[in-house]
């Protein structure tokens, strides 16, 4: 999914510097979430709500179709950012989780280093 996600910055019409900031937090939040169950669920969630951009004939049409499209992607590139968002605060989370089960594992070392120190004197 990550990877269609980058694919997909190059059909839009951004900014060299606008893909370069987003594929710096793709590669980010590739690099710092290991939640694939959450990050699949979200993109699901969002690929069900964007249609691809009707096909329209005729000569007429050209523009209106041309203003579809860059609706179409727009509203592509809001869901895109909305998407980083959201992981971007999973991840966040999964930092603090991480950084209270450290916590936690140091006390109970601490824990256990008390006791085997009091077993010891007790043995003496």
């Amino acid at each position: 999914h990550v990877a269609r996600l980058d694919a997909a910055l190059t059909t839009l019409p951004l900014t060299n510097a606008e893909i370069q900031r987003r594929r710096r937090l793709i590669q980010h939040l590739k690099t710092t979430s290991h939640n694939n169950r959450n990050y699949n669920d979200l993109m699901s969630n969002s690929n069900s709500s964007y249609t691809s951009p009707p096909d329209s004939t005729g000569s007429s049409g050209v523009g209106q179709q041309k203003q579809q499209q860059q609706s179409h992607m727009s509203t592509a590139m809001r869901q895109q950012d909305d998407m980083i968002d959201e992981l971007a605060v999973g991840v966040s989370r999964l930092r603090d989780q991480t950084q209270v089960i450290h916590d936690e594992a140091r006390m109970h070392v601490n824990l256990l280093g008390e006791m085997e120190t009091n077993l010891e004197a007790a043995h003496q």
